[in-house]
């Protein structure tokens, strides 16, 4: 088996020289398989947080944990993840896209619970979250990550 590296500059300086000295050694072709770190509880339990936060403000209206789940995970991963991933693109465009939206939405959860934020990178993970406020927000749910200053406007 390989060594791992964790990318940062020097990191990078060390692959580099690791590849050079392998090639070297066995003349033979290097294959290096990039993968991005996956996302972190802290992020889970986020964007857990956010969904909760947004039913108990929307719950009104009736809307329920999963429910905003299934919404967000529609309406505001499956457009990220289409734009970072072909593949994804590909498998969303033919499985669920031609299904009616109420089936969608049962589609983002268990059972089948269509795999959307579960794949994201620590850093679409960090974009889902940022997106998925500004989502909810434009409908009536204003919700803000922590540590983010009030908008304008709010009380």
């Amino acid at each position: 088996m390989g060594t791992c590296y964790t990318l940062h500059e020097q990191g990078i300086k060390d692959l580099t020289k690791y590849a050079s000295n392998k090639l070297k050694e066995t003349g033979k072709p290097i294959i290096i398989e990039i993968k991005y770190r996956s996302r972190t509880n802290d992020q889970n339990a986020l964007i857990n947080a956010l969904y909760r936060d947004i039913a108990n403000i929307a719950k009104e209206q009736g809307y329920t944990f999963d429910q905003v789940r299934a919404m967000s995970k529609l309406h505001v991963g499956i457009p990220l993840m289409r734009e970072e991933s072909e593949k994804f693109r590909l498998q969303y465009d033919t499985i669920v896209k031609p299904a009616p939206y109420e089936m969608k939405l049962e589609l983002m959860l268990d059972p089948i619970d269509f795999p959307v934020t579960r794949i994201m990178t620590t850093s679409q993970l960090s974009e889902y979250s940022k997106r998925l406020c500004d989502y909810w927000s434009q409908q009536g749910y204003p919700i803000m990550l922590p540590n983010e200053p009030p908008m304008q406007g709010a009380l």
